[in-house]
């Protein structure tokens, strides 16, 4: 069992729900994945579950349980419901997120960086201990970039 969190550009419109699309290689960007037909011969079969655990003005920040392991999974996913991953820039298009970012009008001499990075992070793990057998729950805490990315928004972007 795998959780991941993740801060998304765009406000899903669902609570929760199921995301089944099957994944291929980019046909001319090899290092990416994109949704496909089931049918298609190199189609591998995707599924994962999201649930919205806060939102925004412009993002949603999402739990995300992968229900099989393809490639880029989640981030082509979201990016299919129309909410792609933050700061990921293969899919995304941009490879940062700046406070100007969340405070447009913020002046220039104050903005900064804060996040270098797309905004994905493994947040629970469960898996058998090898030699014991016994379940293990692993939960690990959201970064300091992404905790600075959560207060910019919550300050800046609540929903009204």
């Amino acid at each position: 069992f795998k959780e991941y969190v993740a801060i998304a550009v765009g406000e899903l419109d669902r609570d929760s729900d199921y995301v089944e699309a099957a994944l291929k290689h980019h046909p001319h960007e090899r290092e990416k994945m994109v949704v496909c037909d089931p049918h298609d011969p190199e189609a591998k079969a995707a599924s994962s579950y999201y649930e919205v655990m806060e939102r925004f003005r412009g993002y949603t920040l999402v739990k995300v349980q992968p229900r099989t392991g393809r490639t880029h999974q989640i981030r082509v996913h979201l990016l299919h419901v129309g909410c792609p991953v933050l700061a990921d820039k293969q899919y995304g298009g941009r490879d940062r997120f700046t406070l100007a970012d969340a405070v447009p009008w913020l002046p220039r001499e104050r903005d900064e960086v804060l996040l270098h990075r797309q905004a994905l992070h493994a947040y629970r793990l469960r898996f058998r201990h090898p030699n014991k057998g016994t379940w293990l729950e692993v939960e690990a805490p959201f970064p300091p970039d992404m905790r600075r990315v959560l207060a910019a928004l919550r300050e800046h972007r609540p929903l009204r």
